[in-house]
């Protein structure tokens, strides 16, 4: 959502990225690179295999998403259909921005307040023992 050409939203495909390696600096650098190719375009533009840039925010991407669920401390909804999961960040989300995720159901992976690298753990346990 930073300027100067607002939003972009980056979309790995597990299937067909290359180049990604385990760290942080790596996944950093190929999105960097794909900002710096996608920084005139328009469009649904794959900047490297495996991975997608557009211009487009949150409530489109909520459209284009599969039966998603937000990760929420005071979630109840099952989490049985569930096929995407949005995580938080340091940040709260804007007004803005909870007003469209609230027409999502909220899910609890717990009681406690866990970190988001945490929550991806229980979810990929929770996806792989229901296949």
């Amino acid at each position: 959502m930073a300027p100067p050409n607002a939003p972009i939203t980056v979309h790995f495909s597990g299937g067909k990225i290359r180049y990604l390696n385990p760290d942080e600096r790596s996944t950093a650098a190929l999105i960097r690179n794909g900002l710096i190719k996608y920084k005139n375009e328009n469009g649904l533009v794959e900047t490297s295999p495996g991975i997608s840039m557009e211009r487009i925010g949150l409530e489109q991407v909520l459209k284009k998403l599969p039966n998603p669920v937000l990760l929420s401390e005071n979630g109840s909804d099952e989490i049985e259909n569930a096929n995407t999961f949005i995580l938080g960040d340091d940040r709260d989300p804007t007004d803005e921005e909870m007003k469209l995720l609230e027409k999502i159901p909220n899910i609890s992976l717990g009681k406690e307040s866990l970190l988001s690298s945490a929550c991806v753990t229980l979810i990929h346990h929770h996806l792989d023992s229901n296949k």
